[in-house]
């Protein structure tokens, strides 16, 4: 999927508990790392947490909103 994006142009984040994971995937698809504390933070459209479950809630929603 996140080549899919990439070749599109599309901005990706990537983030994982485990900082050298997040910085593996973020250089093999040339995307931005971001810590994983910080994802909230930021702008995006869509959000695919591809493992933790419970991040979407009340709060987390509230920092995205549109």
């Amino acid at each position: 999927m996140i080549a899919m994006l990439r070749e599109e142009n599309a901005r990706v984040y990537v983030s994982d508990i485990t900082e050298e994971k997040m910085l593996k995937v973020a250089a093999k698809y040339k995307a931005e790392p971001i810590p994983y504390n910080e994802v909230f933070d930021h702008e995006f459209d869509v959000y695919s947490p591809c493992a933790l479950g419970g991040t979407v809630n009340p709060e987390s929603a509230k920092k995205n909103a549109m």
